[in-house]
């Protein structure tokens, strides 16, 4: 026993060393080098919070140097995005990266993570007595780990929710409480749909491709193993996705676009003061899940509810998270600013901001900001309306949900690469069979380049 002991504890020490050798010979340094995107119009949460972080940093730290490079104007597919990826793989560019669904479009997150294009901050982060467990939603740590080692560090995260009254419950034939998952329940209410001929107008459905491009993440379902290559995504869900949204869009049926500007609340108001609105479903969460609640709640009872994933839980996405790049000179200071980043300092401020569809993770402040009712004066008429307070069981509801989650996904970056090809059994020109084996040979392919 003492020998196979002897043999083994070398292995363990290197593979102790190896997992997370970035993290253990940082040098105090005097800089910090940080690129930042500037958003046009009113700013991100996560440029309030990196804003606000930057500043108790330098309150901290004023020994430090933070060098911040600007880059405004940038749209969704700038090539600046996929010019950093290219830097950080080549071991180059800024000591912080932020990390959010933008750079995960035009970056392969998993693949860089594997190729060793950040700092392994599973050492650094498990000793950091300032960030215990109990304080921070750790299952989005676990969950956006790879293969158990944590290189991205999560800031903020969102629950896709449906946002509904009792009324439209009743109409729309769902029994949302034991519904089960998403899927099974978006099968159903095309069901119904279609054989009712949607007598009932008007009912609002996903726009098509963020609803299809969604789907297969929030029901908890991977695309595939980027070690082995193996194609995992549920083709057989995936059919359920496609021909609910087919049969539905064969209908008189309103597309409604995902992500609602706030103004869109005063159309559902005019609806349920005129007993004409039927159903509501926010895939993403409404812009803002209380305000749009508040609207509701002027005549109605409204309700919230999760996407349920296959296993009946929540799958969240990740917004937001920090990482540090590999062999980042000022790793140090970098990960200085990554604890002030999570400080409750700086996420209550991102509370405060009107963009409540993000959740931090830091459990401190969500679980005071989210129960607190309040109410809001918005200009819809004139004089304006005093939107009443949201009750407090919904945000009671809301909290509660923070612990069903079972698990966070990433952006997989060839979601439209394969949706696409299932376009022509969408149109009726080609069998699903034939778009399934097509979307199989290109993701065998992707996967183990």
């Amino acid at each position: 026993m003492k020998k196979v002991l002897i043999l083994f504890l070398p292995v363990l020490l290197l593979l102790t060393t190896c997992s997370c050798q970035h993290s253990t010979d940082w040098k105090p340094t005097q800089e910090l080098n940080i690129e930042m995107r500037a958003y046009r119009g009113s700013a991100s949460p996560m440029q309030v919070a990196l804003n606000r972080a930057i500043a108790l940093y330098r309150q901290a730290y004023p020994e430090v140097q933070v060098n911040i490079t600007n880059y405004s104007d940038l749209s969704y597919d700038d090539p600046y995005y996929k010019e950093l990826g290219t830097r950080m793989m080549a071991g180059e560019g800024p000591d912080l990266i932020f990390v959010d669904n933008i750079f995960m479009v035009n970056n392969d997150i998993h693949k860089m993570q594997k190729a060793g294009a950040f700092e392994d901050l599973t050492q650094v982060l498990a000793a950091d007595v300032d960030l215990e467990e109990d304080s921070y939603q750790r299952i989005i740590f676990d969950s956006i780990a790879c293969e158990g080692h944590n290189y991205l560090i999560p800031l903020y995260y969102n629950l896709p929710m449906f946002i509904t009254t009792e009324e439209a419950m009743a109409k729309s034939h769902i029994d949302f409480e034991g519904a089960g998952d998403t899927v099974a329940m978006l099968t159903e209410l095309g069901d119904y749909w279609e054989q009712e001929q949607h007598k009932e107008k008007p009912a609002y459905t996903m726009t098509y491709p963020r609803y299809i491009l969604m789907s297969p993440h929030i029901a908890g379902m991977r695309y595939g193993d980027y070690q082995t290559g193996e194609v995992q995504i549920d083709f057989d869900v995936l059919r359920q996705i496609l021909d609910q949204w087919k049969r539905t869009h064969m209908l008189d049926v309103p597309d409604v676009r995902v992500a609602m500007p706030e103004t869109a609340q005063e159309r559902f108001y005019d609806q349920m003061q005129a007993g004409t609105f039927t159903s509501s479903f926010g895939f993403y969460g409404y812009f803002n899940y209380f305000r749009a609640m508040q609207w509701h709640s002027q005549g109605s009872e409204p309700r919230l509810y999760p996407w349920r994933n296959m296993e009946g839980g929540v799958t969240a996405q990740l917004e937001s998270a920090l990482a540090i790049r590999r062999g980042a000179p000022n790793a140090q200071n970098a990960w200085n600013l990554i604890k002030i980043a999570l400080s409750k300092e700086v996420q209550m401020d991102v509370t405060r901001y009107s963009y409540l569809t993000r959740v931090p993770v830091n459990r401190q402040v969500w679980e005071e900001a989210f129960q607190q009712t309040f109410s809001n004066r918005m200009v819809y008429d004139d004089p304006p309306m005093e939107l009443s307070p949201v009750p407090q069981e919904d945000y009671d509801r809301f909290v509660a949900l923070q612990e069903e989650i079972t698990g966070v996904f990433l952006r997989f970056p060839t979601d439209r690469e394969v949706f696409d090809m299932f376009t022509p059994y969408l149109e009726g020109t080609a069998s699903f069979e034939k778009c399934q084996q097509d979307a199989e040979d290109f993701l065998r392919i992707y996967l183990s380049e």
